[in-house]
């Protein structure tokens, strides 16, 4: 029983991580948006946000190292 909240605390710090390097991508004002299209053209940024804006339950994908250097 512990090791299943210790898994689900891991997780729940995993998710947070993510969402907060998302939060950081992403501009904070207006005028950071205006060139919008160089966001989404990386795709490491867009596995990212699609994967967290999907249902844990729907699919899970795993980025390799060679999808994390691709925009590099």
């Amino acid at each position: 029983m512990i090791s299943i909240i210790l898994f689900a605390c891991c997780q729940g710090i995993l998710l947070y991580c993510a969402g907060w390097t998302v939060y950081q991508t992403v501009p904070h004002t207006t005028e950071g948006w205006q060139d919008y299209q160089a966001l989404f053209a990386n795709r490491t940024f867009v596995q990212l946000a699609l994967s967290l804006a999907v249902r844990p339950s729907c699919s899970f994908h795993v980025l390799t190292p060679l999808e994390l250097t691709a925009d590099i």
